[in-house]
């Protein structure tokens, strides 16, 4: 036992000495012949051979840029191979860390064209993808997610064959990646993200196909389901003692950066996946739960809306809706949005200018609690974009003759909302009654009703 412990660490200490000499063919020759010896993962050769893929990885990069020969000899040897086979064997954390990191490092700084699409080729990639890591550690997710964020950037309209599975109509980079867009460490959320951004950009029919037919309505309607628990999040911390206040911010900005994505989504101009996004983001999240809260009006929903249905109250349904004027840019959705605050809908399909009454309310409210200023300049955004000629033109176009009606009553809203501002003499009561002259400006109103 002890000669064999003793040769361990001989051999350790030779692959430590190698691994910092200069990449070159020799030294990848000399690591590939310790990977001959040691295809069989033990307890005692794993550190070693973390050292062994970390050199292969940097030695490949250097020869992309110095010596071709360098890739010939991977390619001519299989070596990836050895990747693969050390994946399989459900290796040490440490040892899959080093895989993951030294494949990303590779897929991310690899240049030749060439070299990349034998790296892509024989379904490689989709074994590594699908690989059952053991995602109970921390730190192979993170590696794993970065690794899909890079092959992500690699995805193009001549490399998509390479991700999509043909035979088995499956795409696992899009599939997997799905797996953790709600995990709780936010920077996987975001390379999640960034990853189906990256894939739904392609311009491929089996890639459209695949996310519209496949993955785009349910993935949707997951995305409604978490923001809706966000919101629920921001509900209980509002309920927490003050010192536990300090979720709030985290949970709010969670809220924002995800309307961020969705707008991100809408801006690809990828026509079939907008119209998926605008119906589940109408009914899935704004009519069953901004909407139905604005007006207190949970009775009215409908079996098909996406599990039970957190109830908040006017004031914060009115904030959350100001998230989707300060992020999307997707016209018709904020005139419909518009429309529902302001125009309570009938069932008979008509419309009536009952929104204003809840609006004019809501603002009272915000400034008899004389709530901060930054937050209730969040609530005066929704006005500032009724106000706006874009939002404006189209609403009264659509009530035809009401249309002045409108614009009076919306008028006697803000200038009864000034009213009760101007009755206490806060700095924040002085803010908003600005907010509400600026708006009243906007909306042309007589000067004689300022005074």
């Amino acid at each position: 036992m002890a000669a064999w412990q003793n040769r361990t660490k001989l051999w350790l200490s030779n692959v430590f000495q190698r691994t910092r000499k200069t990449p070159s063919l020799e030294l990848l020759k000399s690591l590939h012949i310790e990977l001959l010896r040691n295809q069989a993962l033990r307890a005692d050769n794993q550190k070693g051979l973390v050292e062994v893929f970390r050199s292969i990885s940097e030695i490949l990069i250097w020869g992309d840029q110095n010596d071709s020969k360098i890739f010939d000899y991977f390619c001519e040897h299989n070596m990836l191979s050895f990747f693969l086979t050390a994946l399989a064997q459900n290796s040490d954390p440490l040892l899959t860390v080093q895989l993951l990191q030294s494949l990303s490092i590779v897929f991310e700084n690899m240049t030749n064209e060439n070299a990349m699409y034998y790296l892509l080729s024989n379904n490689h990639i989709n074994s590594i993808i699908a690989h059952k890591f053991d995602f109970s550690n921390e730190e192979v997710i993170a590696y794993y997610v970065s690794l899909l964020k890079t092959l992500s950037l690699r995805l193009n309209q001549h490399t998509v064959h390479f991700f999509y599975n043909e035979h088995l109509r499956d795409f696992p980079l899009l599939t997997e990646s799905l797996k953790f867009f709600t995990h709780h460490e936010s920077m996987v959320r975001i390379a999640v993200r960034t990853i189906t951004l990256n894939i739904f950009r392609v311009s491929d029919k089996r890639v459209t196909d695949f996310v519209c037919q496949k993955t785009g309505e349910p993935f949707m309607t997951h995305l409604m389901w978490y923001i809706g628990s966000v919101v629920l999040n921001v509900q209980e911390a509002l309920e927490e003692d003050r010192e536990e206040w300090s979720k709030l911010a985290t949970h709010l900005d969670d809220h924002l950066d995800h309307w961020n994505y969705i707008n991100d989504v809408i801006s690809l101009n990828h026509e079939p996946l907008t119209s998926i996004v605008i119906k589940t983001s109408k009914n899935k999240l704004i009519e069953p739960l901004y909407l139905a809260s604005y007006f207190q009006n949970w009775d009215t929903l409908d079996e098909s809306s996406a599990g039970p249905v957190p109830k908040i109250s006017s004031l914060q349904a009115l904030y959350f809706l100001t998230h989707l004027f300060v992020t999307v840019e997707h016209g018709e959705l904020l005139c419909y949005i518009v429309n529902r605050v302001l125009c309570k809908e009938e069932q008979d399909g008509g419309f009536q200018l009952k929104g204003l009454a809840h609006l004019a309310s809501a603002l009272s409210e915000v400034a008899k609690q004389q709530m901060c200023q930054a937050v209730l300049s969040f609530f005066i955004v929704i006005l500032r974009n009724i106000a706006c000629s874009e939002y404006l033109t189209s609403l009264i176009s659509a009530l035809d003759e009401e249309g002045l009606t409108y614009k009076s009553i919306l008028q006697s809203a803000v200038i009864g909302c000034l009213n009760t501002v101007c009755i206490q003499n806060t700095e924040v009561s002085s803010q908003a009654g600005l907010m509400c002259i600026e708006l009243l400006q906007l909306l042309d109103c007589p000067p004689e009703h300022l005074m």
